[in-house]
């Protein structure tokens, strides 16, 4: 292979066509999502028509549901309006039938007799007509009046009985509508729970009607954050802002959500994030008087006084109200990142503390969850709580939702509670989805594929214990989605991976087989209106170096409905572009900027991306007398927002490598290294920069990565043809208000073996 081929090789994966020129879009069958567990395909379609009927028990309206549900498809599709319960000799029958032990189970039959979905629910059936409505759409048409529908013989049954979303709409309000067509996607990909965060320090989301000050004090804030809370120097938009969900709503809600199949659990945050509780009734704050407002993105120290009887009065009263709203078994209390300082100087606290024998604030929290929970079992519900529930002692019947990693869900499930898993690092769906050309997040980056290939299940956790690991969900934060189009952009396609993942489980999951069946899914989001995240073409970084001058390029995106558009001289491609149909011939005699968009046949398009693609022969390697081991470094302490605005006194020493030094401060500092790299061998190296906050590599005084800016622990790449031996290396970097990871990796092209860099000055 030639030296320039390592690089395409990176950048494309596998050479898929993507059909990019503007024939007629074909869809292949069997395309569903998630895939069934058995799929036996026969040679025997069976046909809908204006005379099909579907029959079912009438008395049951989980069965009426469902065939309204297909009703309502084939005419929004097909101009169908099937008859309900006539005679007919085309029949999709719908049964409940007890075959197994596992309640989401169904069977989906079609041939030339008819469709039968049997299942051992309500909830099976509902799965069973989303597989049917699936193999009818968007592959088939309606031919001589008559709509065919693969012939196939379908077991199947999720793996996970916990498949969820959680939606917080405490920092930002959406509206009832955006939230069922939120609960339309989830339902397309059958998750099952919709796990809904409608209190928080930002805003209090639900009406309450005993305490009415919770939503017209609660409800609203006075400003917003401009940027990322990182942000130096932080910048507040000054306006009122706010919304909340009348009981109306909440039953509304709640209802569409149950035709679909999924279970709706609230959230009301205790004894933490509690300021636009407390600022509705300030009574309840440990010194019982105005609490400030909180418009910060993060955290508040002001708390649920848990040495006041009242307080939990006040917030079993409005359990109360909550219970009657949802009449699912969960109530989720939150319980996490609740700052104890408050507590320590509260004498109501201290006392409660000392009259049971509680040896610290952490069994004060404790003591406030155990009652809650006890108050929750009574009112025939389960309590959940994040995993920080766990600290100071778990109540008997809690459940716990880990988000800080797999620790907490491990530790609970080993010691026989029920456990959700949703870590962070994992399957929150608030963090970047790429690298570049993304809209602002919180921090970190989340794939489809990182989603889709982790498991749920650790190896920690005891075979008998792993009964107690009931399924994961997605989380998603809102401090940076301010819009419903950007909602839908963070939730899709990423929740449909972990959709099939958990439908799957951890022994028949395919990626490439997952990425190819998602052609049919867009257009099915499409459909719903959901504005998700469309692939522009694959690992096209910022810049790309070339080892020869004439280059064949391939584009591809997966999605072979799609068209790809590029320029190749800086225009706008959704303007001047070209239709890109085959590898592109390019000579790389100057630099050449490649500008590429994917368009959907939805005339959707994705982001723009720029691209710079270079020809470099190798640089050579450089001669150094009495070199040493070690970078210069230059330490600068102060606020920065820039690598590129480094500035001030500084000290300077010396670093044995790209990392914290050991005389940095924990936050606010800026650090410049510089020196040379030894590579071990010629070739194409593969650079990967990870930095919180931003920074910028250059190599030869050539721009290698560019991650300047707030990246919040992001990663980013960039190549460089080196010869062996010694080449100048210059880092830039700076730190703001949170983490301080600074790293630098690299490879040869097309090997993953990292290369042990060493650094000399």
């Amino acid at each position: 292979m030639k030296p320039y081929q390592f690089i395409l090789a990176l950048l494309v994966g596998s050479f898929i066509s993507c059909v990019t020129h503007s024939e007629q879009v074909k869809y292949k069958e069997l395309s569903i999502v998630p895939k069934p567990i058995q799929l036996e395909q026969n040679q025997t379609p069976a046909f809908i028509s204006k005379t099909t009927a579907i029959v079912f028990d009438a008395n049951n309206n989980k069965l009426l549901q469902s065939a309204e549900n297909f009703n309502s498809f084939l005419k929004k599709h097909y101009q169908f309006d099937l008859g309900l319960n006539i005679k007919s000799d085309h029949m999709v029958s719908l049964i409940i039938k007890k075959f197994s032990n596992e309640e989401e189970a169904y069977q989906l039959t079609t041939n030339e007799r008819g469709i039968v979905i049997t299942a051992n629910s309500g909830k099976g059936v509902y799965h069973g007509i989303q597989t049917l409505k699936q193999l009818i759409y968007p592959a088939q048409t309606v031919i001589n009046g008559k709509l065919k529908v693969p012939g196939v013989k379908i077991s199947d049954a999720p793996a996970y009985s916990w498949r969820g979303l959680h939606l917080d709409v405490s920092r930002h309000f959406y509206d009832k509508a955006e939230l069922m067509k939120i609960l339309d996607g989830m339902a397309e990909a059958k998750m099952n729970i919709f796990h809904w965060h409608l209190t928080d320090d930002q805003g209090w989301r639900i009406e309450i009607k005993k305490y009415p000050l919770l939503t017209k004090i609660g409800a609203y804030r006075d400003s917003m954050i401009i940027g990322h809370m990182a942000d130096y120097p932080s910048k507040h938009k000054i306006e009122r802002y706010g919304g909340f969900y009348t009981q109306e709503d909440i039953k509304e809600v709640v209802t569409y959500a149950d035709r679909l199949g999924i279970a709706v659990v609230p959230e009301i945050e205790m004894p933490g994030h509690a300021v636009a509780a407390l600022q509705a009734y300030p009574q309840f704050s440990c010194k019982g008087e105005g609490v400030p407002a909180f418009s910060e993105w993060g955290v508040s120290e002001h708390v649920f006084c848990a040495g006041n009887d009242d307080t939990f009065t006040f917030l079993e009263d409005i359990l109360s109200e909550v219970i009657e709203l949802f009449p699912g078994q969960y109530i989720h209390v939150g319980g996490d990142e609740c700052p104890k300082t408050k507590w320590e100087s509260c004498p109501k606290c201290q006392a409660r503390m000392k009259k049971y024998g509680l040896k610290d604030e952490m069994e004060l929290q404790s003591y406030f969850i155990k009652r809650m929970e006890k108050f929750i079992s009574s009112k025939g519900k389960r309590l959940i709580g994040w995993n920080e529930i766990l600290e100071g002692g778990l109540a008997e019947g809690a459940m716990v939702m880990s988000w800080q990693g797999l620790a907490g869900g491990i530790e609970a499930a080993n010691e026989g509670h029920d456990v959700i898993m949703s870590p962070n690092a994992e399957v929150y769906l608030d963090h970047y989805q790429s690298s570049y050309y993304e809209p602002l997040a919180i921090a970190g980056l989340t794939t489809p594929r990182e989603i889709y290939e982790w498991s749920p299940m650790p190896e920690e956790i005891s075979d008998e214990s792993r009964k107690h690991v009931l399924g994961a969900q997605c989380n998603v934060w809102t401090e940076y989605i301010t819009t419903s189009d950007h909602l839908e952009y963070m939730i899709f396609p990423r929740l449909i991976a972990l959709a099939e993942m958990l439908w799957l489980g951890e022994d028949k999951k395919d990626f490439n087989d997952f990425t190819d069946r998602m052609n049919e899914m867009y257009a099915r989001l499409d459909v719903l209106d959901i504005k998700y995240r469309i692939p522009y073409p694959e690992n096209l970084l910022p810049y790309i170096i070339f080892t020869e001058q004439k280059v064949n390029l391939p584009l591809t995106n997966n999605i072979p409905s799609s068209t790809i558009l590029y320029t190749l001289n800086g225009d706008d491609p959704l303007v001047n572009g070209i239709t890109y149909i085959s590898p592109l011939d390019i000579d790389l005699e100057n630099n050449i900027e490649l500008k590429t968009v994917t368009v959907m046949p939805s005339g959707r398009n994705s982001n723009v991306i720029t691209t710079q693609l270079k020809y470099r022969q190798a640089q050579s390697a450089v001669s150094l007398n009495n070199s040493i081991e070690g970078l210069n470094y230059e330490l600068f302490k102060g606020e920065f927002s820039s690598a590129k605005k480094i500035a001030g006194e500084s000290s300077k020493a010396i670093i044995d490598g790209i990392r914290k030094p050991e005389d940095a401060p924990n936050t606010f500092f800026a650090v410049k290294y510089t020196g040379f790299v030894e590579v071990p061998e010629d070739g194409l190296y593969r650079f990967k920069l990870t930095a919180n906050d931003g920074a910028i590599l250059n190599i030869h005084n050539e721009l290698v990565i560019d991650l300047d800016g707030f990246s919040y622990g992001k990663e980013a790449y960039g190549s460089m043809h080196l010869k062996k031996g010694l080449h100048p290396i210059k880092l830039d970097f700076f730190q703001a208000k949170y983490g301080s990871d600074i790293r630098l990796e690299a490879n040869l092209h097309g090997s993953d073996k990292k290369i042990d860099l060493k650094y000399f000055h």
